[in-house]
């Protein structure tokens, strides 16, 4: 991360994994083990965070294995992949970053906001208002004020590029690890 807002204290310190959000074809779904998955088939992103990559982490590294130390985050495609896993891992995480990708609405209309309030120390939200996800963004921050769901939501300017990304990351990771 940053050493010099580290050494400041204005973010903790922490292991950052960024995996390749497009798994490899040689993993098999339970329903069919025969047929090889999309590489971005959300399910088996999942179950290849869960059940390979989180447990070799925590295997590798002296990491607080607790869900109040672990977040996840994404952008883009991965903004959508870190948003459903979180949703159907709320057990394993306590934070959760989404920089533009709305995911799948129906899954965050039927989740728990109580549960979601309770659980999530931090859901944030942003999107350049000239990305094409931004009007999915835009829906899922509606449909969290709808739920009275906390999060930060934050509309910047300009598109789906890595300057409003860098920017997102600036402003979420001073947010984890605040007990």
């Amino acid at each position: 991360m940053d050493r010099n807002r580290q050494a400041e204290g204005k973010i903790k310190p922490m292991i950052v994994v960024m995996p390749f959000g497009h798994v490899t074809r040689e993993i098999k779904t339970a329903a069919n083990p025969s047929a090889a998955p999309s590489p971005t088939d959300q399910g088996t992103i999942e179950k290849e965070l869960m059940t390979a990559l989180k447990p070799m982490v925590e295997s590798k590294y002296r990491v607080l294995t607790d869900r109040n130390h672990r977040a996840i985050a994404g952008l883009s495609m991965g903004s959508a992949q870190s948003q459903m896993i979180t949703l159907h891992n709320l057990e394993q995480f306590a934070y959760l970053g989404a920089f533009s990708a709305s995911a799948n609405h129906a899954e965050w209309e039927k989740a728990d906001a109580e549960a979601l309030n309770r659980k999530l120390k931090v859901l944030w939200l942003g999107c350049g208002t000239e990305d094409v996800a931004y009007p999915g963004m835009q829906k899922l921050h509606t449909l969290l004020e709808s739920k009275k769901v906390k999060h930060v939501w934050n509309a910047s300017g300009a598109g789906h590029s890595w300057p409003n990304w860098q920017i997102y990351l600036s402003q979420f990771a001073p947010l984890l690890f605040r007990d």
